[in-house]
């Protein structure tokens, strides 16, 4: 074997091994699917069931109408679903390899389907951890709806919530994360924003089939072409590995030039919002082998104003540019036109669009998290306890009351009354320190009023009666009662019931 061919299968062999690699970490869920994995063959992609990323929720079929043969482009993972007729937040928890602080595309499908044989199509709420992500709306029934957004993981787990606004009960289809690099789709904003995705364009292509192998990051691009456009493309190889962005061949390899060569290449898109900002990725290549007497310089220009220097595209290689500052404004245009020193036209291969979602709401305490996910665990609640316990503000556990007024909310109220309580009262409870009402009532819970409960500072109002607890109140907690500072309720084993203070101070 010459060298040069063992170099050229040993690269074939190291980038199929990098892919290998980043497939393992994808998460891919079929959401509502039957307790089994499977490999999706349009993508070759292996999804799983959901029953190991939420415990709320009811599985479901589209209906007949919209399944296979009726619809024979569905999607394997669009044919099932899961509902969720209670709760007004339910979330799934994903835990990407990185952890926290890493980058990761996080994309959902919904497709309604008639799957409730109401034929009513729902709007809701999507969430990512504590901040808005995006509305979900639907056209007609047989609308398979995209959301997709770039984020960073805020912690160990991401969770993705279905909020319900009094508008239809919340669904969803499919859920895929996917780990990027973090060095790329950078902003201004750090880790403080997420990217979500408004437009991704494969320029002058008509049949590719939006979705690659080669794809390390699996993105879903888009065919598009103008009608005043040229397509160009190229059977030659393209380097696409001199950056974190990894443009897929099938992508690159084509691209569009103005009919009219002394015309630019122009994009438009708006939004309703005067102060949405956006992030523009826009990928190059020289497709055509110039000869010697031939340039092509581009100048590029957002809503009249210079964007980027003079850009050069590479042959056979891809470049990649985008802005530095957001663009920020409701009407956008973005020019791609010949300079005067340029014999040829413009060309663009590709272009992502995102929209800027800063992280404006904060999630709970880690402290208080900790605590109360050990209640939850401990007295295995079945509450519709999901995602953040506090965020999104208005959207807190059932029998939590939070204190916004702070950088971080904390729980200052927990109300598990008549919740099938068994068991000791918890020692996580004391971890939730601005606790400043705690009722424990109508359970069966057993043991001694615990000495931790002193540890809660704050608290004002405490009631233990309905158990069947023992022993004496901690000295300390009677003595706050004594003095005016706490409402005690609590019942002995013999059921005689005490109220030590009946008024707040």
């Amino acid at each position: 074997m010459s060298t040069a061919a063992f170099l050229l299968l040993y690269l074939m062999i190291s980038a199929s091994s990098v892919h290998a690699q980043r497939r393992i970490a994808f998460i891919s869920i079929d959401c509502g699917a039957p307790s089994k994995l499977y490999e999706d063959p349009d993508t070759n992609i292996t999804y799983s069931p959901d029953d190991n990323f939420i415990d709320t929720g009811i599985s479901q079929n589209i209906s007949s109408e919209y399944m296979y043969p009726n619809n024979p482009n569905l999607p394997l993972p669009a044919s099932d679903l899961r509902s969720f007729p209670h709760g007004n937040k339910n979330c799934y928890t994903l835990k990407p390899e990185a952890g926290k602080g890493s980058l990761n595309l996080i994309r959902a499908s919904f497709l309604y389907g008639n799957y409730d044989g109401k034929d009513q199509l729902p709007e809701f709420d999507l969430y990512l951890d504590v901040n808005f992500w995006s509305v979900v709306t639907f056209g007609n029934a047989s609308d398979i709806v995209i959301k997709e957004i770039f984020g960073f993981a805020q912690s160990d787990v991401i969770n993705v919530c279905l909020l319900n606004k009094g508008l239809g009960t919340p669904f969803i289809s499919a859920l895929e994360l996917r780990p990027l690099n973090s060095s790329n789709y950078g902003t201004a904003f750090g880790t403080n924003a997420s990217l979500v995705l408004f437009q991704r364009l494969d320029i002058g292509s008509s049949n590719g089939t939006g979705r690659y192998a080669e794809d390390v990051y699996d993105r879903v691009w888009s065919n598009y072409i103008s009608p005043y456009w040229d397509s160009v493309s190229t059977s030659s190889p393209i380097t696409t590995d001199e950056d974190g962005y990894r443009v897929p061949y099938e992508v690159i390899k084509t691209a569009a030039r103005p009919r009219n060569g002394s015309e630019p290449l122009e994009l438009y898109w708006n939004t309703t919002d005067s102060n949405a900002q956006f992030y523009v990725y826009m990928y190059f290549s020289e497709v055509e082998h110039l000869e010697k007497n031939q340039s092509r310089k581009l100048n590029i220009s957002w809503n009249g104003a210079p964007l980027f220097e003079q850009f050069v595209p590479r042959y056979l290689y891809a470049d990649i540019l985008s802005n530095s500052k957001s663009l920020v404004g409701k009407e956008h245009q973005i020019s791609i036109s010949k300079a005067e020193n340029s014999t040829l036209p413009p060309i663009l291969n590709a272009v992502e669009i995102y929209q800027v979602m800063q992280l404006v709401e904060s999630p709970t305490s880690s402290e208080d998290v900790d605590a109360i996910m050990n209640v939850k665990t401990t007295y295995q609640i079945k509450k519709t306890w999901a995602g953040d316990p506090c965020a999104p503000k208005n959207f807190s556990w059932e029998g939590l009351k939070c204190n916004y007024t702070i950088s971080v909310p904390r729980i200052i109220s927990l109300n598990l009354t008549s919740s099938n309580l068994s068991g000791i009262i918890a020692a996580s409870i004391s971890k939730l320190s601005s606790l400043e009402s705690l009722d424990l009532s109508n359970n069966n819970l057993t043991g001694p009023v615990p000495a931790f409960l002193e540890e809660l500072k704050s608290l004002k109002t405490l009631n233990l009666k309905g158990n069947q607890l023992s022993g004496f109140v901690p000295n300390a907690l009677k003595k706050r009662s004594d003095a005016g500072l706490l409402v005690l309720r609590y019942t002995f084993s013999s059921q005689t019931e005490k109220t030590f203070f009946l008024f707040m101070q």
